[in-house]
C-alpha cells in the first residue's frame, strides 16, 4: 500500500458540512490500491472510547494518481470524531492522525482520532441544484480577445507582448469578442462567467472590487 498516497485533512475539501447535520467525509489513496475496502469509524466526540459506528466508502472521484473515497454522514451529535479502516490483501489497516498503524487503540483515541469539533450553521453553504454541472470561467477581458480593435486605445500594446516590469501592459479595452471566441467557451452553453475589471494600478495583473461582477451573458453573444 502505497501510504504516502493517503491523505485527509479536517474542515477541509475532504470534510465539510452540506446540512447542519449532514457532513460529507472524503480520503485520498493511490490508484493502484484500488482493491483497498475503506471503512470509515466515527462516533460523538465524547463517545468515541465507548461505542462507534460504521460506514463503507466508496471511489466518487478518481484522477490520474489518486482515487478519492467518500462517505455521508448524518449525524445526531455534530462533535465528530472519527478513523479509517483500511484493509488490502488481508491486512487491516487504520489511518488517523498519527498516520498509517496496524493497530488502534480506541480508548486512548482521544489524543489520535480526527474531529469535527462542531457544525456551525453559518458555515454550511445553501446550493442550488445547477451549480454542481455549472462551470466558472474567470475572464481577464483584456488579455482574453482582441475581438474588437476599434475599442482599444492609443497606447495599446501589441497582442503577445511579454509583462513589462516598469509598468502595466494594456493590450486591449473592453470585453470585445466575446461572440468572436464563442467556439472556444461554448458561450450559449455557459451558465456563469466572471468578467475581472481592467486595474488602474501600476502593475501588470489586478481588478477593480467594484467592476468584478457577473456578466450578463446574453449581452455577449
Amino acid at each position: 500500500m502505497n501510504e504516502s498516497a493517503i491523505l485527509h485533512i479536517p474542515d477541509s475539501q475532504y470534510c465539510f458540512a452540506v446540512g447542519e447535520k449532514k457532513l460529507v467525509i472524503r480520503l485520498r489513496m493511490a490508484k493502484e490500491d484500488a482493491d483497498a475496502s475503506v471503512t470509515l469509524i466515527y462516533a460523538g466526540k465524547y463517545q468515541f472510547q465507548q461505542s462507534r459506528e460504521q460506514i463503507p466508502m466508496e471511489i466518487r472521484y478518481t484522477d490520474r494518481l489518486y482515487h478519492y473515497y467518500e462517505t455521508t454522514l448524518v449525524l445526531t451529535d455534530v462533535r465528530l470524531a472519527y478513523v479509517f479502516c483500511i484493509r488490502q490483501q488481508g491486512t487491516t489497516y487504520y489511518f488517523c492522525e498519527d498516520g498509517v498503524v496496524l493497530q488502534y487503540d480506541f480508548a486512548e483515541g482521544f489524543y489520535n482520532f480526527f474531529q469535527m469539533p462542531y457544525i456551525n450553521r453559518n458555515d454550511v453553504l445553501p446550493t442550488v441544484k445547477w451549480m454542481k454541472s455549472a462551470v466558472f470561467y474567470q475572464i481577464f477581458p483584456e488579455r482574453f480577445c482582441n475581438g474588437n480593435p476599434k475599442l482599444s486605445p492609443e497606447n495599446v500594446a501589441p497582442w503577445g507582448t511579454a509583462p513589462d516590469k516598469k509598468g502595466p501592459l494594456l493590450y486591449q479595452y473592453g470585453v470585445g469578442g466575446a461572440a468572436d471566441t464563442e467556439k472556444f467557451c461554448g458561450w450559449r452553453s455557459l451558465r456563469n462567467y466572471r468578467k475581472t475589471g481592467l486595474s488602474e494600478g501600476a502593475w501588470n495583473y489586478g481588478h477593480l472590487s467594484d467592476a468584478n461582477l457577473p456578466v450578463d451573458i446574453e449581452s455577449q453573444v
